[in-house]
């Protein structure tokens, strides 16, 4: 005996040993004949008696589903706090350095103030232009803190009571993704930040470019998707590697950010603050003109204190390094 599925419009529509041309749902099927049904028609529902190993298997399917359904919500829900999304094995809880040293620039300020006035405004933005996403793409050259900037505002926003940020790779499952936004939230969830390092990945648990129909879909988010504030910090090194079916859609992405070098006086302000200490015009000069990342000055940093060389020295190795004229070897 097979069972099938099948929907019942009238109450009248079928009978038993009426000859059955498509599979629906609640039946039994034997020779190509309804041996058992049921009917459920408006406040109407009429149910025969079914064999019992019917009804246990029918059972056991429901049983099945909703153990699936409670399975995947404890594994992939949208929490509050900080999570990692991992594609087998849910969002993982992570912490988020409150110690971390953070010096802001100009292009922080700047993003900020961004990120600042869509949650202090999006209560407008639903009513008034149904829109509850907004997304930024951030580029630059490595190292130049696109991440540290990123971690700074989340710590801000851990601080709002019903933040939920969400960090995954740039190799994301977007239809996965799109499930988990369409499912419902923990309670108390009021607004999300949504972080994807490296944007431009392959897509590679459904083996496809980024261009794909799902990671396209969510960014244009589809009805019901983003419930509540939503904030997509994306960032990537390699901007040249997008087409214009992400860099010239400002409903896919809000904003195309370029995080620029810290200036000099920044760069300055990031050493003395690490290495609580007042640089000379010496060691200024060292540092300026460079166009040093905040990686690079941290470096130099580092290799003063534990290689025991002066911090005039330590500069002008990174920066020869980076222009390719030394190595380690020399």
């Amino acid at each position: 005996m097979e069972y099938h599925k099948l929907k019942i419009l009238t109450n009248t529509e079928v009978k038993e040993g009426m000859e059955l041309p498509v599979s629906g749902t609640n039946f039994s099927i034997q020779d190509g004949r309804i041996v058992t049904y049921a009917i459920d028609y408006g406040e109407l529902k009429q149910e025969v008696e079914v064999p019992d190993e019917l009804e246990e298997f029918l059972k056991e399917q429901q049983k099945k589903k909703r153990e699936e359904e409670h399975e995947f919500k404890e594994k992939f829900q949208i929490r509050c706090g900080v999570s990692f999304f991992d594609t087998e094995k849910g969002m993982r809880p992570i912490p988020l350095a409150e110690d971390e040293k953070f010096f802001p620039t100009a292009t922080s300020e700047f993003m900020f103030t961004l990120f600042d006035n869509f949650f202090s405004k999006s209560d407008m933005l639903a009513e008034k232009f149904k829109r509850n996403k907004r997304a930024y793409l951030l580029h630059s050259d490595p190292g130049m803190g696109k991440s540290a900037m990123i971690r700074q505002f989340c710590r801000k926003y851990l601080k709002h009571e019903g933040t939920a940020i969400v960090q995954v790779g740039g190799d994301v499952d977007f239809q996965k993704l799109t499930t988990i936004f369409l499912d419902s939230y923990q309670e108390g969830v009021k607004r999300i930040v949504l972080i994807i390092e490296d944007f431009g990945r392959r897509d590679y648990a459904n083996n496809t470019s980024i261009y794909n129909p799902s990671c396209l879909n969510f960014l244009d988010g589809v009805a019901g998707l983003f419930r509540v504030p939503t904030l997509i910090l994306c960032t990537t090194n390699f901007i040249d590697h997008l087409g214009p079916q992400l860099t010239n859609r400002p409903g896919r992405f809000n904003r195309i950010i370029r995080v620029q070098p810290p200036s000099d006086e920044e760069v300055f302000e990031l050493v003395e603050g690490m290495a609580e200490v007042k640089l000379t015009e010496e060691q200024k000069e060292a540092f300026a003109g460079k166009g040093m990342t905040p990686d690079h000055a941290v470096e130099a940093l580092l290799r003063h204190e534990i290689e025991e060389i002066s911090l005039e020295q330590a500069a002008e190795e990174v920066v020869k390094e980076r222009e390719g004229l030394t190595s380690w070897k020399q």
